[in-house]
């Protein structure tokens, strides 16, 4: 970075700040600007922009030049041995010198510490707007990596975003991911094409589109239908690959990748294969006591939903499409509950002016109803728009809902409600049929049914538990004969 050096000798020693701080492609404030402006009307001069003499333009430092990314964000580069980039405003003086004091720190640290940076290296400086500190970060566009001159740890959430992981070569992944965010913010300066790789890409979302097609268990985050029309974009990008819109398109995409390769421990001991594959050592979920009586009670609706959320959030991770077909499922349910309970509802009510029927049980099967209405209402306005989250809006809402003891069991509870009252609601309606036979024949005969019911739910509940008896009972008898090299029992 000898070049850069020279150029900001002169503005090294002013104190336009102490602190030279760590930060990362993904937690720039490049989309959280809090910058307004006021639009006002202007006189348009003759010509203006055509035949007319142009306006003098602003002026840059010396070596500096300005871009504007596909976006629309305007940023500014220095070309030398180590080039420079920053969105921070160089047509202000005041920023101007503290740029250049940064430039200068960094040269400093890199000779004090005789530190050898690739001359493939680029580096990144930001402003502190609340302070008198810059943060900062390099990338290699050789290696492809972020990195820092000194060193950090991943334990710095708040600061740096670097998750968890399992060995240096996973950490690398995320690096990775982080030189792609930084291609895609800084597409439109590079003297020399970058080594893009769309060829690779390509075959990455060929692959990934082929495995959602045959696997109802894939793990990469797009459907078929969009891997092709990415597939389709790639191609467009490689028509023209020297264009900052193909660079940005084709980082962007890249982006996603590392990030899949990153959650799915590509190329790990332990790679995540399939969707419903957990390989985090993460205590399992228990099920108390009280949990288990109130799914009984329930009809056992409560533990199939806290089944499905856990595997919606396996390993602390959730699939959009995943999401969405089982919100919209949910939904769909709640719905129809609320139709039917209505239904329902009406019915009793008529019961209730009705000299055959049982006014208790018919009140009873209203209030059940009501609630249940009350709860699939209260879900449906909760969880409004829902089955259009994107991904990390769905992480957000299963990891508030999700409790470290219990899991989704809380959540399970409510999601039930509307169903499995509606169920009891019905159980309870049916009784009036028992109340009109006991008026029509008299008590024994309904007690006759109810003994019938309720040997019938015997034997339904009984059925199942002989089957797996006879079924381990089977698997110990002895086996007698063998048939094409395999064992057979006989019974």
């Amino acid at each position: 970075m000898e070049s850069a050096k020279v150029a900001f000798t002169q503005t090294a020693t002013k104190e336009c700040s102490q602190s030279l701080r760590p930060t990362t492609s993904s937690r720039t404030s490049r989309y959280s600007s809090s910058k307004r402006v006021t639009p006002g009307h202007k006189a348009i001069a003759p010509g203006l922009q055509s035949y007319a003499a142009k306006p003098e333009p602003a002026y840059l430092p010396a070596g500096w030049s300005v871009h504007t990314h596909p976006e629309g964000q305007v940023y500014f580069s220095y070309e030398s041995e180590i080039s420079v980039v920053t969105e921070a405003d160089l047509y202000s003086h005041e920023v101007q010198e503290k740029i250049a004091h940064w430039v200068a720190v960094v040269n400093s640290v890199l000779v004090e510490r005789k530190t050898h940076v690739p001359r493939t290296a680029e580096l990144f400086l930001e402003l502190d707007s609340t302070g008198d500190s810059c943060f900062y970060y390099l990338v290699d566009h050789t290696a492809r990596v972020e990195f820092w001159l000194q060193e950090i740890t991943t334990d710095l959430q708040v600061l740096l975003d670097l998750p968890e992981s399992v060995s240096d070569s996973h950490m690398r992944l995320a690096l990775e991911e982080l030189y792609w965010t930084h291609v895609e913010y800084f597409p439109s300066h590079h003297s020399k094409p970058l080594d893009l790789s769309a060829d690779q890409l390509a075959g990455v979302f060929i692959h990934a589109r082929t495995d959602q097609m045959t696997s109802d268990f894939s793990t990469f985050p797009y459907d078929a239908g969009q891997c092709t029309c990415f597939l389709d974009s790639i191609r467009s990008a490689q028509a023209c690959i020297l264009s900052p819109h193909s660079v940005c398109v084709i980082a962007r995409l890249w982006v996603v990748v590392a990030h899949h390769r990153f959650i799915t421990h590509f190329g790990q001991k332990t790679a995540r294969l399939s969707r419903d594959q957990s390989i985090l050592d993460t205590p399992p979920t228990r099920r108390g006591w009280l949990f288990a009586l109130c799914s009984r009670i329930l009809f056992s609706i409560p533990a199939a939903y806290a089944e499905q959320l856990d595997l919606l959030y396996l390993d602390n991770l959730v699939y959009v499409s995943q999401w969405r077909d089982a919100m919209a499922a949910y939904r769909a349910e709640w719905k129809l509950f609320v139709s039917w309970a209505l239904a329902l509802m009406m019915i009793n009510t008529v019961s209730l002016v009705s000299p055959y029927g049982s006014c208790v049980i018919a009140c009873v099967s209203i209030a059940l109803c009501y609630i249940a209405i009350l709860c699939a209402v209260f879900l449906l306005v909760r969880l409004h728009g829902a089955a259009m989250y994107i991904a990390s809006d769905a992480a957000t809402y299963l990891d508030d809902t999700r409790r470290e003891r219990i899991g989704f069991q809380a959540i399970a509870l409510i999601y039930s409600m509307p169903k499995a009252l509606f169920l009891w609601a019905l159980g309870v309606s049916s009784l009036q049929g028992l109340v009109w036979v006991k008026d029509a024949t008299g008590i024994y005969v309904a007690l006759a049914v109810v003994g019938f019911l309720g040997v019938c739910a015997l034997l339904a509940r009984t059925v199942p538990l002989l089957r797996q008896l006879w079924e381990g009972f089977s698997r110990i008898l002895p086996c007698r004969g063998r048939a094409s090299g395999t064992e057979r029992c006989e019974v």
